[in-house]
Formats: structure tokens, C-alpha cells, sequence
């Protein structure tokens, strides 16, 4: 997100559209991967992928209802560590660290994947961002590779309009996009450990078509607190952004964030809200819960 919450229109994007997919010239972004301490699942029902440390504000309650209520693996992907949106910029390890924290509040056993591509150009264009990731199909060309790994069912990205109409937002979630197509297109290579990975349902926060409400005001088991009030708690790790003293969450209803099915393999959602309805579960069957209630958390009032 990146120190302070830009709301802008959402036409903004229709700006953005107009420039286009053609190829930019790459100047230096980098993208090694980060990862530290426990192991990533060998396979994840779900990736969630966000531009920067904190963006999870938009579903807090989200990694605490997968990890905590449903109990199934997550890996959780931030592209930027934030190091333009800190005072002195630059301090990337700082706003790594909090992201940890946080995840381990939400109960994400695995640590983060940091993607380390260059943050900034919030105040710029989405062309602005593909430079400073080195063009504009780098970022989605690197994802592909995480999901031909980690062969998630699930992804969950941002919106298409950044929300804020942030270039790093926007860039993220069209880089989600194009890297779940291209990471099931068997043409674009791979190798037997890397084989081509169709990801079975891709959400878009805030996309319009075949809507999704999903609910984060659900008990955790065993304790008096919901998904939200334990996003909540881990958001407060972001203390360089503030969020030690101000809420945290970004929520498109009252408890509640809105997806939409942007693409599936598996058919249409039929309104029960659940993330992972039509997709078998039994690879994770030891440690998976069905819904509260034989229920999403959307249903949970």
C-alpha cells in the first residue's frame, strides 16, 4: 500500500488500459527470491500475491481464515518489500520483517515469499512500473514459475484499478493474470519439475463479474476472536506504516471483502461464497477443515 492510501477513481484504469501492453525497456529491476525459516508447503491450496508489505489490508481476515479456520497451506507472495514507502526509503529488510510478523499472527507457518522487485512510481504510470521492473512481462513471467511450483488451486490477487490506482497494485494484479495463463500453457517451456500448472479459480479483488463476498467475521476455533480482529492484530506489525495506532483493514462492506471469479476451470461458483468450492481437497485432507457450518465464511454473519 505504501504509507498512505491513495483513493482514486476507478477510471483511472481505463487510463492505464489505454497504454497498452506493448514491451518497455527493462532498467535494472531485480527479483530474487526471499524466503527465511520454515519450509513453503509442497503444494498450496491457495497463493495470494500483493504488491507491497501491508496490501493484505484489503482481505486481512483472509490468511487467518485459510491458515486458522480451514487449516490449509498457503503460500503468500509480496512482488515489492516496500523500500520506497518508508522513511529513509530504502530500508527493504525493516518492512520484510513486519510482513513476518504479521504473517505469523495470521498463522501462516511458511514464511513470505518476497519477490524483490523495485517499489515505487505511485505517483507515476503503470509504463513507470514496468521499467522499474525490468519490462512488462517480467514480474508474470517470475509468477509463472512460482505457480508451476507450488501449483496452488486457488489464487487471490489484487484489484485491476490497484484500488487505489497505484501502478505497483495494478502491475501485480495484471502480472496475476497473465502469469496463471501462461503458467498452464504447456508451449511456453518448463522443465518435468516445472511442468505447466492450471490454476483452478483466480480471484480479483473488486472484479464485477461472477462477485464473491467473502465474510472474515468468523470464530477461529478456540478462541473469542474472528479472522478480521486477528488481521487486524497482525496488521499492527506494520508499524513503520502506522498501523500500531490506526486501523488496518480496507474493507469493501461492513466485515467483509468482495472478489470476483476472473477465470475457472472448474466451473462457476454457485453462491455459497466458499473460495475453494468445486476444488478437491483431499490432497489436504489431514489437515483441511470443511467451512463452519457447511459454509463459506461468506455465509457467517
Amino acid at each position: 500500500m505504501n504509507c498512505v492510501r491513495h483513493r482514486r477513481s476507478g477510471l483511472w484504469w481505463v487510463a492505464l488500459m489505454a497504454l497498452g501492453v506493448s514491451v518497455v525497456l527493462a532498467r535494472g529491476a531485480s527479483s530474487a527470491a526471499s524466503t527465511t525459516g520454515a519450509e513453503q508447503p509442497a503444494k498450496a491450496a491457495l497463493m495470494v500475491v500483493i504488491a507491497h508489505p501491508d496490501d493484505e489490508a484489503y482481505f486481512p481476515g483472509l490468511l487467518p481464515y485459510v491458515c486458522l479456520v480451514r487449516k490449509l497451506p498457503v503460500v503468500f507472495v509480496v512482488l515489492t518489500s516496500g523500500e520506497a514507502g518508508i522513511t529513509p526509503a530504502g530500508n527493504r529488510e525493516l518492512r520484510e520483517e513486519e510482513q513476518r510478523r504479521a504473517c505469523r499472527v495470521y498463522g501462516l507457518p511458511n514464511e513470505p515469499v518476497f519477490a524483490r522487485f523495485a517499489d515505487g512510481a505511485w505517483q507515476g504510470t503503470l509504463e513507470d512500473n514496468w521499467k522499474l521492473w525490468g519490462g512488462e512481462s517480467r514480474a508474470a513471467e517470475w509468477l509463472a514459475a512460482q505457480i508451476r511450483h507450488y501449483r496452488p488451486d486457488v489464487v487471490v490477487t489484487h484489484a485491476l484499478d490497484g484500488e487505489s490506482g497505484h501502478p505497483n497494485h495494478v502491475g501485480c494484479a495484471l502480472s496475476v493474470t497473465k502469469a496463471c495463463a501462461w503458467a498452464a500453457d504447456a508451449t511456453r517451456g518448463g522443465t518435468e519439475v516445472t511442468a505447466a500448472w492450471s490454476v483452478k479459480k483466480l480471484y480479483v479483488h473488486r472484479w464485477p463479474t461472477r462477485p464473491l463476498e467473502f465474510r472474515q467475521d468468523v470464530l477461529v476455533p478456540g478462541t473469542d476472536r474472528t479472522c478480521l480482529q486477528i488481521g487486524e492484530a497482525g496488521g499492527k506489525m506494520h508499524r513503520s506504516q502506522g498501523y500500531a495506532e490506526q486501523p488496518f483493514a480496507e474493507l469493501d462492506a461492513p466485515g467483509a471483502s468482495r472478489f470476483g471469479l476472473y477465470a475457472t476451470t472448474v466451473g462457476v461458483d454457485s453462491g455459497v461464497g466458499d473460495l475453494f468450492e468445486h476444488v478437491d481437497l483431499a490432497p489436504y485432507r489431514k489437515s483441511a477443515v470443511e467451512p463452519p457450518d457447511g459454509a463459506d465464511a461468506a455465509r457467517q454473519k
